[in-house]
């Protein structure tokens, strides 16, 4: 065999199986898929960082109202309670028991 009739004999191969090709039906179907994954990824990111960014301020707003609460209900912080005087719930001091149900004094 020539090397003329190798080329000839491959190129009648590439065209039989681009003739092939052609009339596959799932042909181009790898890159429309590959597109449709993509943006279901892109759309599973987004669902998550709204979900993360509402359940994050949901707890921020929780701690901040317990903060308040703290705050409002005559607990003191040890630190604050040289400085304001205020005595804490429950702790015994000089004048008061444990059971005492008198509001907190103030010096």
């Amino acid at each position: 065999m020539s090397e003329i009739q190798v080329i000839l004999f491959l190129l009648e191969t590439l065209r039989y199986r681009m003739a092939e090709a052609r009339l596959e039906p799932e042909r181009g179907d790898v890159a429309e898929k590959l597109i449709i994954v993509a943006v279901f990824v892109a759309l599973a990111i987004g669902v998550g960082a709204i979900i993360t960014t509402a359940v994050t301020g949901e707890a921020n707003h929780i701690s901040q109202v317990i903060k308040n609460t703290r705050n409002c209900s005559g607990l003191v912080a040890p630190s604050t309670r040289r400085a304001t005087g205020a005595r804490i719930v429950g702790i015994p001091t000089d004048d008061s028991s444990p059971f005492d149900d008198r509001p907190p004094t103030r010096s």
